[in-house]
């Protein structure tokens, strides 16, 4: 667990696990993940200086989490002129506007 991997998703097997979170993160955020895989069903974690998947605002649509997790500062995000910080204010109604669907229809 952990490192600077673009994409990690961790299914944990424990009866007690629950729910799904996507964490957006830098290497900060490796400690963190840690943290939640023993406690998540699912974790999923983006490292976004190594992502090549698809854009995020697709994946949170695709997986359903229920929660996404942004964890950044303002100096790790100067370099990346593509991230929409609009799509985790109500990732419902914003991915629905992202992708071109009805909300509720995803």
């Amino acid at each position: 667990m952990g490192g600077d991997f673009g994409y990690q998703r961790t299914e944990n097997p424990d009866p007690a696990a629950r729910g799904t979170i996507i964490l957006v993160k830098g290497s900060f955020g490796d400690a963190l993940s840690t943290y939640l895989a023993e406690r998540v069903k699912t974790l999923i974690t983006i490292d976004e200086r190594h992502y090549t998947g698809p854009d995020l605002s697709k994946l949170v649509a695709q997986r359903h989490p229920d929660l996404v997790i942004v964890m950044h500062n303002q100096v790790s995000m100067l370099g990346n002129k593509q991230f929409n910080s609009l799509a985790w204010v109500d990732v419902a109604t914003n991915t629905a506007r992202l992708c071109g669907t009805p909300a509720g229809d995803g």
